[in-house]
Parts: C-alpha cells; sequence; structure tokens
C-alpha cells in the first residue's frame, strides 16, 4: 500500500478501537475531524482500526461515515488487536510529530491505558 503514503503526508492520525459499538465510535471520530479540520486546516486523516473483527467486515461499522463523507481524505489501515502493534505504530506517529489522538469505547480499558500511558488524547464513546 505505498500507493496511499502521499495520502499520509501532513495528515492527522485516529486510532479507532471498538469492538461492539464501531458505528458510534465512527460518529464521534467524523466529529472529531470537523473540529481538528476548522480549527488547523487540516483535510486528510488516517484511521488505525483497532478491533476484533476481521478485515474488511469491520469496514461495515464505518460505512455511513465513509459513504457521507465528501470534505475528507480518509485513509484506513487495520490494526486488528495485536498490542505489540499497536504500541510500535503509536511510537512511529508520535516520532513522527504527527497529531494522534485515539476514539475508543469504553470497554476496550487495555487500547486506552494503552494510549493514556503514551501520551494520546483519548476520547471514550
Amino acid at each position: 500500500m505505498k500507493s496511499l503514503r502521499v495520502l499520509e503526508e501532513n495528515n492527522t492520525c485516529i486510532i479507532l478501537g471498538f469492538n461492539g459499538k464501531g458505528s458510534d465510535v465512527a460518529l464521534v471520530a467524523y466529529n472529531e475531524l470537523a473540529r481538528i479540520s476548522a480549527r488547523t486546516r487540516c483535510r486528510r486523516f488516517t484511521f488505525f482500526i483497532v478491533t476484533n473483527k476481521p478485515s474488511p467486515y469491520y469496514i461495515e461499522d464505518l460505512r455511513y461515515v465513509l459513504q457521507n463523507n465528501i470534505a475528507y481524505t480518509i485513509v484506513m489501515r487495520y490494526v486488528g488487536l495485536d498490542m505489540e502493534k499497536l504500541s510500535r505504530l503509536i511510537d512511529e506517529i508520535r516520532s513522527s510529530g504527527k497529531p494522534l489522538i485515539g476514539v475508543v469505547e469504553s470497554d476496550m480499558e487495555e487500547i486506552s491505558r494503552l494510549l493514556e500511558e503514551k501520551g494520546v488524547q483519548v476520547i471514550r464513546v
């Protein structure tokens, strides 16, 4: 997926963590996109999907946001529930200097804790 890298330049990274209510998480994330975009004029976003749903089935939870989006460039990257991979990803994003936030279901405590330990702003849904 190297062809998508150009779309990920000067972007904001958002970690979406969900198991059951992915559509709720996606709507909160979309509201956050609008807020960030208004404040910083950033219109490029990368969603890192942390879920127990296999790829591509998690996309069903994000369908509404993706279909109704005409204003932003959104790239999605699947992480799964691999905590080591997520930890490395957070370190990589933080070292690049890109803005990073997490939008996580309230019952995903382990992911919320990891994000907070790494200094990432977490929004619980």
